[in-house]
């Protein structure tokens, strides 16, 4: 198993979402990875970061990966 983790400004962690939760949703089942965002509560303050953990196997870590970067 892999697990990569991702900072992304809180900001842009809605586009990561999608409406109602609708593309990490999509992107679980696409790619089989796991896909979670931490909650604003746990933000970096002094960055005003957030982090995105994507976790599977290599292929599956990858996909969501490529997916995450296309659509930001």
């Amino acid at each position: 198993p892999r697990v990569l983790k991702l900072l992304f400004p809180h900001n842009s962690c809605g586009v990561v979402m999608g409406r109602g939760g609708e593309f990490i949703r999509q992107l679980i089942t696409a790619t089989g990875a796991s896909v979670r965002i931490s909650q604003p509560s746990e933000m970096i303050v002094a960055t005003q970061e957030r982090v995105v953990t994507i976790s599977g196997n290599v292929a599956a870590v990858d996909a969501a990966q490529d997916a995450i970067f296309q659509r930001m």
